[in-house]
């Protein structure tokens, strides 16, 4: 039995092998060379792509979009890894279920930093940003810095946080901070800009809409969780980035 995937990369490669089985039974006379799997957030819902039907429909002499739908029709889905596969202008969509969300939160490293809540505006005066997109990065890490002391003072980043508890973290705007979270976890240096502009988007998106303290102090205690983890992951690859203050 497949290990569930956890993270992008891993799930990319579990799509890519699940692709590559599926278009070798529905279209046995193509030859498939690789199978592009992306990860993407272009709205407010992650999901993985892959634009292997306009291959197929190369090969095959069909439309991108009745391969994808052939494709599409092939699949069985893991109900704990994806919730649903769309075909979309030739694009297969995989949209990641709550199961996955939940274990994606409880694996999400947190690297050693110093405390992510203690920078302030006067800190970052002395490093200035150079474009819009880095100044929108520093302001919501700000606003997050100060989310995040606010927590500390009314207790929430004490409270105990089991990984049962994360699977609570379903609204839209949560998800959408999870998935930004595991894609800027894995970044690499050429996207790294990006993502923390994606990241903060995400945040901002999240905070604006539920905030941190909810009715059931289970929730509130995931919440500053998902919080704090957003606050050490920003802060770590703003320092690789040259975008935080030493």
């Amino acid at each position: 039995m497949e290990t569930q995937p956890v993270g992008i990369a891993e799930t990319a490669e579990y799509v890519r092998r699940l692709l590559s089985q599926k278009a070798r039974q529905a279209f046995p006379a193509c030859a498939i060379a690789a199978v592009p799997v992306d990860a993407s957030s272009p709205d407010k819902t992650g999901f993985f792509s892959s634009s292997l039907p306009f291959q197929i429909a190369g090969k095959a002499g069909i439309a991108p979009e009745q391969a994808a739908i052939c494709l599409a029709d092939q699949i069985q889905l893991d109900r704990a890894v994806f919730s649903r596969v769309e075909p979309a202008g030739g694009f297969l969509h995989f949209y990641p279920a709550d199961p996955w969300y939940t274990a994606c939160a409880a694996a999400l490293p947190l690297p050693d930093t110093s405390l992510c809540w203690a920078a302030t505006e006067e800190d970052f005066a002395r490093c200035l940003p150079r474009t819009p997109a880095q100044r929108q990065i520093q302001q919501t890490f700000l606003r997050l810095c100060s989310v995040l002391r606010n927590c500390k003072a009314e207790g929430m980043l004490c409270l105990p946080c089991p990984d049962a508890w994360l699977s609570l973290l379903c609204a839209p705007s949560e998800q959408r901070l999870i998935f930004s979270l595991c894609r800027l976890a894995e970044s690499d240096p050429a996207a790294r800009t990006v993502l923390l502009l994606e990241t903060a988007r995400s945040f901002s998106y999240f905070y604006d809409t539920l905030r941190i303290w909810a009715a059931d102090p289970r929730r509130t205690a995931a919440r500053a969780a998902l919080s704090y983890s957003c606050g050490v992951w920003m802060q770590t690859k703003m320092e690789q980035a040259g975008l935080f203050p030493r």
